[in-house]
């Protein structure tokens, strides 16, 4: 999330920007675990909001910040 150039770390900002957030520890942070499930959230749960800004712009930041993350061997979630 951290290299995201257009897309913003944010829950909510009341507007049209695109954002993303972790609701495990930002929404569902004080929920039990079993609602947090029920909801089908995850600690590796990632929600994404796309706002008003071109799509193409948005696919390439998308890209650019994956490409950041390094890789790693499959694990059993």
């Amino acid at each position: 999330m951290a290299a995201l150039k257009t897309i913003y770390h944010a829950v909510s900002l009341g507007a049209t920007e695109s954002l993303i957030c972790i609701p495990y520890l930002t929404t569902m942070l004080y929920l039990p675990p079993e609602r947090r499930t029920g909801f089908g959230v995850r600690k590796n749960t990632v929600r994404l909001s796309i706002g008003i800004e071109p799509a193409d712009k948005l696919v390439k930041d998308l890209k650019q910040a994956l490409a950041c993350v390094p890789e790693r061997a499959p694990q059993n979630v």
